[in-house]
């Protein structure tokens, strides 16, 4: 299996389209797509990618190891949320933090 074939796995995988995941790495949509398709065969944006994907590095680039980096059951909402989360730029997501961070500290009955 190639680089390519795993990005698109993991992609798929993560529920982002070629440009979402484009977007969160800081390529285009173009570039993920030379990467799956196999025309590029080597990238300087594999750990942003693997950390995007919540891939192991390693299993991206060389297919050595497991494809997580950590296995985590996440219900169907918490992926939801996961995936919108990273297609968020950086000030969109810290943002979300702190709104998040204030709803936490109430309590509703």
């Amino acid at each position: 299996m190639t680089v390519g074939e795993r990005l698109k796995i993991a992609r798929k995988r993560a529920n982002l389209s070629q440009e979402a995941l484009g977007s969160a790495v800081g390529v285009s949509k173009a570039a993920i797509s030379l990467i799956e398709d196999g025309s590029t065969k080597r990238t300087s944006h594999i750990v942003k990618l693997a950390e995007v994907l919540c891939v192991s590095p390693s299993w991206l680039e060389f297919g050595e190891g497991d494809i997580a980096t950590t296995k985590l059951e996440l219900a169907e909402q918490e992926k939801e949320l996961l995936s919108l989360y990273r297609q968020l730029n950086e000030r969109d997501k810290d943002a979300l933090v702190r709104m998040t961070r204030g709803l936490s500290k109430f309590t509703y009955d």
